[in-house]
């Protein structure tokens, strides 16, 4: 099942978001050998973490008041704050004398006070508990309730965070009359970015804000928002995965698949459904006509979208895809990627405050390098180009200007992907077949070459009989 519906399944070994995974089962799996998915934490009876878990499952030989205050601690439910990089996932079970709900009985009620005391928003990953009653689901439910309220951006009508202000925890189609085409200076709280874009129900050109980043100002993009789209940040974004949506309706309406990984088969149900798509900044796409990349093909450019398939002729008709990920280079305020930061794929001429002179690292992705201009000491400006995928992790340059290139190897592989899928296969045509179909074919070739060898058979058999028939028969009758 596993193998032949993989649109179901995630399997990436990645902590991913929850709007990425809605109608999927994340699978987790210690041995990839076998199958891929996000990798557990290995052990048994123990605190167990690896590079993307936190497991706190110490189950026996501790009493049930330390079990609790594993529970309660940073091995716990308190993990999240002081480890937020982390999926953090808390059993309550243990083996202790008495029946599981009896166990329930004493250790619930102890984990609910201490939920009750935090504030709402406070993250307590996972717990995965025996016989929890409603007041105990009601406070966690409690707990998480304002996770998305103290996650939001703020727009301001001035530079400097002054002025009217217009803050948001979702996506806004369009921002309103008063603030069309107003705003010159935004932040965004912990755990979120935003994308805007010049037109309402997010058209136009559009821009991606740093991560939890801050701008006093941007002069590209002074009064000309319209519409914002709101994202939560990876727990690491520089190289968090970046999605190519796909929709079934037009106008990016109706049924989606978000793709981070190529698909050499979209999901049956999806299959020749796509009627327009929206790509991340930072991510490409290269659609085919056919299953395993064959058939007609279109490359969708980075970070772009398209609310009508059929203006490239493409309408119903995507079977399989691949991604890209674009040239993208993130710059840090502190030295080894610390600090406040942020990401492009566009050249910044003129970097915000927060920045201007102050980046003291930063790193590519494999495709992308930069040419980044400083200043030294005597005010004289100087230019400076990284290699490909080039990571720093201290800088001593006051940068003032950065410009982004694509390396030479990656636009080369991307037109070489093209040159291999033009035209129409016709294994990629037979591919898509139904059963029946191919049976019917079969059969009929088969029909033909059994027709061929009769009639081959026939003919031979006439020859050898037209040979005897025009034999004479010489007698000597004189003796």
């Amino acid at each position: 099942m596993l193998m032949q519906e993989r649109s179901f399944f995630f399997e990436e070994d990645r902590i991913p978001q929850l709007i990425h995974v809605r109608g999927q089962i994340i699978v987790l799996v210690g041995d990839t050998s076998v199958v891929n998915g996000l990798i557990q934490a290995p052990g048994d009876n123990d605190f167990l973490m690896n590079s993307n878990m936190a497991i706190e499952d110490i189950y026996e030989g501790e009493t049930t008041d330390t079990k609790i205050d594993y529970i309660r601690g940073d091995r716990g439910i308190n993990g999240p704050a002081v480890d937020p990089r982390r999926w953090h996932i808390s059993y309550s079970s243990y083996s202790s004398h008495g029946t599981p709900e009896d166990l329930a009985d004493y250790i619930n009620p102890r984990i609910k006070n201490t939920v009750d005391g935090y504030s709402s928003g406070k993250n307590i990953g996972v717990l995965v508990m025996d016989f929890p009653g409603d007041g105990l689901i009601g406070s966690i439910i409690n707990t998480n309730t304002g996770l998305d309220t103290i996650a939001q951006c703020c727009f301001y009508t001035d530079i400097n965070y002054g002025g009217s202000s217009l803050c948001i925890q979702s996506d806004t189609d369009y921002v309103g009359d008063s603030f069309n085409d107003q705003f010159s200076s935004w932040k965004c709280s912990d755990g979120r970015y935003a994308i805007i874009y010049k037109d309402k129900n997010y058209g136009g050109d559009k821009y991606l804000t740093e991560c939890r980043g801050q701008e006093l100002s941007n002069a590209n993009w002074n009064d000309q928002i319209s519409s914002i789209k709101l994202k939560y940040c990876d727990q690491d974004y520089q190289y968090s995965t970046k999605y190519c949506t796909f929709f079934v309706d037009k106008g990016w309406e109706g049924e989606s698949a978000p793709y981070s990984s190529n698909q050499n088969s979209v999901a049956l149900a999806l299959n020749d459904k796509f009627s327009s798509w929206d790509c991340e900044p930072g991510m490409g796409a290269i659609i085919y006509q056919d299953i395993n990349y064959g058939g007609s093909s279109s490359t969708i450019s980075c970070g772009t979208r398209q609310s009508d398939a059929s203006q490239i002729s493409f309408d119903d008709k995507i079977s399989s895809v691949k991604v890209y990920k674009c040239p993208y280079c993130c710059f840090y305020t502190e030295d080894n990627y610390q600090g406040n930061y942020f990401c492009t794929a566009n050249d910044i001429l003129n970097l915000s405050p927060v920045f201007k002179a102050t980046i003291t690292s930063w790193r590519c992705t494999t495709n992308a390098y930069a040419t980044l201009t400083w200043e030294d000491s005597n005010h004289n400006y100087n230019t400076y180009q990284t290699s490909c995928g080039e990571n720093t992790v201290h800088n001593d340059k006051a940068i003032i200007e950065i410009q982004l290139h694509t390396c030479s190897g990656w636009s080369a592989i991307i037109e070489e992907e093209l040159t291999i899928s033009s035209g129409v296969h016709a294994s990629s045509r037979f591919g898509r077949l139904l059963p029946w179909q191919i049976g019917l074919i079969v059969a009929a070739i088969a029909t033909i070459f059994l027709s061929i060898i009769v009639v081959i058979f026939l003919w031979k058999r006439k020859q050898q009989s037209t040979v005897m028939t025009d034999e004479t028969v010489y007698v000597d009758l004189t003796k």
